[in-house]
């Protein structure tokens, strides 16, 4: 009966101590570790901005144009159609080595009427050997469309699958954005895919996207070069009024995406 009672006696005070620091010893460290992997991916996140933007500058320091506006870029390359670089087959064709197609040279990047120059700027840019990849330069309309971003076959990945995106203002639709400042500012954009293939879908927490502003910018999501979505769109920040928006950093949902104006 001895034996008994001993088996059967409860935890003493001392020993539910160690097991409760235990316990919190091991979330806590879970709690560090996530904290640890988001602040890894958000440095990730401010790399590839840098190596992107460098790589932009650089290619229009060096040939007079953005990459995929870049009107003579079959001379340097080749043209994917075999001929002017400027017929419907850019948006058809998969190209070989660095066979690419002619922007239009108008200082902005659009679709126009044989390519998507968005597209092509990732072909251009690594042509020249200022960013790492091997981009189509098109949109493969048997994935959905002939001007849609795919992560590593037409565009960059980021995390998250997120993707990377080149646009101008003329040729771009914002109205999930606070104002941008004129017709032909670039736009560099890292955001989660919707179903049109454009990244402008929630990729960071408002909180994520504050740091990340705050390191690169103003910290502001309507002002500077980094800004965030307006509220009516997806909650990103706090009110869609300019002057008093703030990113909405109480919520822990993924509810932003990036634009930095170049």
């Amino acid at each position: 009966m001895a034996a008994r009672s001993r088996s059967l006696r409860g935890f003493s005070l001392v020993e539910l101590s160690v097991v409760l620091v235990i316990i919190g010893l091991m979330v806590g460290g879970i709690m560090y570790g996530r904290s640890v992997i988001k602040a890894a991916e958000l440095r990730k996140v401010n790399n590839q901005i840098t190596q992107i933007t460098g790589a932009i500058y650089a290619f229009r320091t060096k040939y007079s144009y953005l990459p995929g506006d870049m009107p003579n870029a079959t001379k340097f390359w080749g043209a994917l159609d075999g001929s002017t670089g400027t017929t419907n087959a850019c948006s058809t064709t998969v190209g070989s080595g660095t066979l690419t197609c002619n922007g239009d040279g108008d200082n902005s990047l659009a679709n126009i009427t044989y390519a998507s120059e968005r597209l092509m700027a990732w072909k251009h840019m690594v042509n020249a050997g200022m960013v790492e990849g091997n981009y189509t330069g098109y949109g493969d309309g048997t994935l959905g469309g002939y001007t849609n971003s795919y992560a590593d076959i037409n565009s960059p990945k980021t995390i998250r699958e997120g993707r990377v995106f080149l646009s101008t203002a003329n040729s771009y639709t914002a109205v999930q954005q606070f104002p941008f400042d004129s017709g032909t500012q670039l736009i560099l954009r890292i955001g989660g895919v919707i179903d049109n293939g454009t990244p402008r879908g929630p990729l960071f927490t408002p909180e994520e996207q504050s740091n990340l502003d705050s390191k690169y910018d103003d910290g502001k999501p309507a002002y500077g070069t980094m800004r965030g979505a307006i509220n009516s769109y997806n909650g990103c920040s706090t009110t869609d009024v300019a002057t008093t928006a703030a990113y909405a950093v109480s919520s822990s949902d993924r509810l932003c995406f990036i634009d930095l104006f170049l």
